[in-house]
């Protein structure tokens, strides 16, 4: 009987081992993964980021700079509306 226990517990030693030995690389695995996943996340928002291109232009009157980009561009667009509904007399 003393044997068959000591064989017993080396199988529960044995797939004790198993257990820890694949969880670690399952571990290192996701961890790997999760790095890569991170770095391409990264370099899609910087190449996105890139995309976007804002011009600053001198304004002579006011002296100044002023950032020309899609705001600008949305709100200068809406006043050219409001001016050309004035000049035809739409309000």
């Amino acid at each position: 009987m003393e044997h068959t226990r000591r064989r017993h517990g080396c199988i529960v030693m044995g797939l004790e081992n198993y257990f820890m030995h694949h969880t670690n690389r399952y571990l290192r695995s996701l961890c790997l993964a999760a790095a890569i996943a991170t770095i391409a996340a990264s370099a899609i928002l910087v190449e996105a980021k890139a995309q976007e291109v804002t011009v600053r232009i001198y304004d002579s009157n006011h002296h100044d700079y002023h950032n020309w980009d899609a705001r600008r561009r949305s709100r200068l667009a809406k006043e050219d509306g409001e001016q050309s509904a004035v000049s035809k007399g739409v309000k």
